[in-house]
């Protein structure tokens, strides 16, 4: 990031435009970390930061979904722009075109790893349109009341961390507005996915 590393101007300038994304897209994460803790806490849950230890047992993903600690490589990359794929790309777009055809999942888990499953999901954006139903869902059956009983106090909010889009979730609409934000950012974009991270 120094003009003293033997860069070229135009070198240089390119890896600071990569810094600054990747800066960006960590600080989104960071955001879509905090807006899941808010959800699980609106409905009573506790916040959740613990991690099992690699390699995670198969039963905790969907056959396609494969855990485990790779390096920064393509292969690593092309799963992960297959994982955040935006919903519905219009595949006479160039543009999508062109970025689905990088996309590449790992290999399926071997046979005897496959258990079974509640639910399937190929793409994150699919998990959170699940997450989101089950919300919907919960409050058509014991109400928004009933479902919403966490203290909002326990909420992470932009006093706490300086992420502009960070709201607490008290009820049905905000829910749908975190979830929103996550989806929207990079996880499965719904609509304009050229804004996203993917």
């Amino acid at each position: 990031d120094r003009d003293d590393e033997g860069l070229s101007a135009d070198q240089l300038d390119a890896t600071r435009r990569w810094r600054r994304e990747l800066i960006h897209i960590a600080e989104q994460e960071m955001l879509h970390l905090a807006l899941v803790q808010n959800l699980l806490t609106a409905i009573g849950a506790g916040s959740a930061f613990e991690r099992p230890n690699f390699p995670l047992p198969p039963h905790a993903y969907p056959a396609g979904i494969r855990m485990e600690l790779l390096g920064f490589d393509e292969t690593s990359l092309r799963h992960f722009i297959y994982l955040e794929r935006p919903d519905g790309l219009d595949m006479a777009d160039q543009d999508a075109l062109s970025a689905v055809e990088k996309a590449a999942p790992l290999p399926r888990a071997d046979e005897d790893e496959i258990g079974p499953r509640l639910q399937d999901f190929d793409t994150i954006g699919t998990l959170y349109r699940a997450i989101e139903i089950g919300f919907d869902r919960l409050a058509s059956k014991l109400g928004e009341q009933r479902l919403f009983v966490g203290p909002r106090s326990a909420q992470a909010v932009v006093g706490h961390f300086p992420l502009p889009s960070l709201a607490a979730v008290t009820d049905l609409a905000s829910a749908h507005a975190a979830i929103d934000t996550i989806v929207e950012q990079g996880e499965g974009a719904r609509g304009e996915w050229r804004t996203a991270h993917f």
